[in-house]
């Protein structure tokens, strides 16, 4: 995971929707957040929020919740932290940790496990093993949270019916697929198919793309994509990773034992149904 962060880091500028949450999104978070606050936590809530943020992802991290937040953010790459993190504040701090390893010394308050009022979190399931990383981060989620704590994820679900890789290459060339992040995404689902146990090697798409695409300048001329933001694909070359893209039942019910689905919102921007925000709270 850590080496996948690593190279994130070198071109995170160049990422966009729906690789990054755009602003529907984080209305989308917000309109969630104050759900929950409003059912459970506004009558006995702290003056300061305690937050967990699993990975550096600044829209999150510098997202005004309309009250005091105090946030730390995890993620297993010094290099995310170096590129990507807004900057530490005395409400907010970036730590280099495992998130399958919380909580540990430094997230515990003292006396409990049960930290935080709400840990936040976007695409995060997609870099795990399905079933076995799943389950760990649903466990130690639970574990970092409050009894009536909250949290929120924007995950990447695979469609019901499985595309097939012809039609997205003709959506490309006939210019109806609205950005190089959208066309990689559908790729790397289409590639996986309905097995999300076996996964999809991202090396596979790079492969697929390069035996129909000519160049990287021949696509950025006819789709007006900048070439930069398509180069962005040979991050996959020779890549170990394995992407999992899970039903959204199938999410659900590996994380059931640790967390229980209290609400969904789905935006309406390109692949926002493969995108739904989603909150949970702990078992």
């Amino acid at each position: 995971m850590q080496h996948r962060f690593d190279q994130h880091a070198q071109h995170w500028d160049l990422l966009g929707s729906p690789l990054r949450p755009c602003a529907e999104d984080m209305r989308l978070m917000q309109s969630c957040f104050d759900k929950w606050h409003d059912a459970y936590r506004s009558v006995q809530s702290p003056t300061l929020l305690k937050a967990l943020l699993l990975g550096v992802t600044p829209e999150i991290a510098t997202q005004d919740w309309g009250m005091p937040v105090d946030m730390t953010a995890v993620d297993i790459s010094q290099a995310m932290i170096n590129a990507v993190w807004p900057g530490n504040t005395p409400t907010r701090r970036a730590l280099r940790a495992d998130w399958l390893e919380m909580p540990d010394t430094q997230l515990a308050m003292p006396g409990t496990e049960y930290a935080f009022d709400m840990i936040l979190a976007d695409g995060v399931f997609v870099l795990l093993d399905y079933q076995t990383g799943y389950a760990k981060l649903a466990r130690a989620v639970q574990r970092c949270l409050k009894d009536d704590g909250i949290f929120m994820v924007r995950p990447f679900l695979r469609p019901s019916v499985t595309e097939p890789w012809e039609n997205i290459f003709e959506e490309l060339w006939g210019k109806r697929i609205g950005s190089f992040h959208a066309f990689k995404w559908r790729l790397l689902m289409s590639l996986q198919g309905d097995d999300v146990r076996r996964g999809v090697a991202v090396v596979k798409a790079w492969e697929m793309y390069h035996r129909q695409v000519s160049s990287h300048a021949h696509l950025a001329e006819v789709t007006g994509w900048p070439v930069e933001v398509i180069a962005t694909i040979d991050a996959y070359q020779n890549s170990p990773a394995v992407y999992a893209f899970p039903s959204l039942d199938e999410l659900i019910e590996i994380v059931s034992p640790y967390l229980l689905c209290t609400s969904q919102e789905t935006g309406r921007y390109e692949l926002a149904g493969r995108c739904p925000m989603l909150s949970f709270k702990p078992r």
